[in-house]
């Protein structure tokens, strides 16, 4: 399986919006920024695909 880090607090709330739940949500070791984490998955990949296109 593999998976998308997302570290934008914005593009989190984005998915969020479109029922799509992150596996988990941490902080880097090294600069402790905030990042959650979602599997890809056909239906993370069509909601993705659905941001990406009302940003452009």
């Amino acid at each position: 399986m593999n998976y998308f880090y997302c570290y934008d607090g914005q593009m989190m709330r984005k998915l969020q919006d479109k029922n799509i739940r992150y596996i988990t949500r941490a902080l880097t070791v090294d600069k402790h920024l905030k990042f959650w984490l979602y599997a890809i998955t056909d239906e993370f990949q069509q909601a993705l695909e659905e941001i990406k296109r009302t940003q452009i």
